[in-house]
């Protein structure tokens, strides 16, 4: 079994212009997902990613409301420290909260920031899969 995160912008142009986020998780047997999260300014989080890799320190965070919440952060050794909360949609009988890590090897440092800024620019689907959970 694989621990991954799926995120893909979409767009409701009969309802707004604004991108919207699919989030897909899947998180040691939980899967989780959500079709409607909205980033704020998601130019000034391109902005932010860029300068992150640039600068090779601190952390950015990605802000999609009550339901979804993630903290990139670069640590010591130049890792991705990528954080995340997830709560289940309205209609499930309960609460279910999810909160997890994926630790990212320094020498995949540059590909995890610049696909993060494809996804906000371009549009292009982040996927992001840990192996090693079994």
């Amino acid at each position: 079994m694989k621990n991954s995160l799926s995120m893909q912008r979409a767009y409701w142009p009969e309802v707004t212009d604004t991108p919207h986020f699919v989030i897909d998780l899947s998180y040691h047997g939980c899967r989780l997902r959500h079709g409607d999260i909205y980033f704020d300014q998601p130019d000034d989080l391109v902005s932010r990613l860029e300068a992150l890799e640039r600068d090779r320190a601190g952390s950015v965070g990605l802000h999609g409301g009550s339901r979804f919440d993630a903290l990139l952060e670069l640590t010591a050794t130049g890792a991705v420290d990528f954080r995340f909360r997830i709560e289940e949609p309205a209609g499930f009988p309960g609460k279910l909260a999810l909160e997890g890590r994926f630790l990212v090897g320094g020498e995949f440092t540059s590909t995890i920031l610049d696909s993060l800024v494809r996804l906000f620019r371009d549009g292009e689907e982040f996927i992001l899969v840990d192996e090693s959970y079994a």
